[in-house]
């Protein structure tokens, strides 16, 4: 497994964009849902690989990325070693989302209507329209959502 990935949070007044991940037996983290990201390239560095990932898994010129913030490391539970560096970035709009084949569908959600619950094998997780956020985009959400609440507007 490789050992630096990053994720880019896509924003647009109060709106966040979540990724179904198709069903693939290499993928540890297959049919969950996630933010655009994955594993760097050789010679890339973390916001290369998020704004690339972006852009490859939305259908969404990259360079409409505005850059926001930058979060600290997150290491996944099942794979510590992993090191995921989250980039929030601001959009100037909604556009439109073209999953590529990696991807079962992409949505923009509207944070303010996300439950959060818990229950004994998922822990945490929110849900939004019926979709369920877990793990690691679960945590990285609600990192942003406690550090930055002016995100919900």
């Amino acid at each position: 497994m490789r050992h630096y990935a990053s994720v880019a949070v896509p924003l647009f007044h109060g709106n966040v964009i979540l990724m179904r991940r198709r069903n693939r037996e290499d993928d540890p983290w297959s049919g969950d849902m996630s933010f655009p990201g994955g594993f760097l390239k050789s010679g890339e560095d973390f916001i290369d690989a998020a704004r690339r990932e972006f852009e490859e898994e939305t259908g969404i010129n990259r360079n409409e990325l505005v850059p926001y913030l930058e979060m600290q490391i997150f290491h996944p539970v099942r794979f510590p070693e992993v090191n995921v560096k989250p980039f929030v970035f601001k959009l100037n709009e909604m556009f439109p989302i073209r999953p590529n084949d990696e991807m079962n569908y992409g949505k923009w959600y509207e944070l303010k209507n996300g439950s959060s619950r818990y229950d004994d094998i998922k822990g945490n997780f929110y849900v939004f329209d019926g979709d369920i956020v877990w793990g690691l985009t679960y945590r990285i959400l609600n990192s942003l959502i406690q550090e930055r609440p002016e995100i919900l507007e």
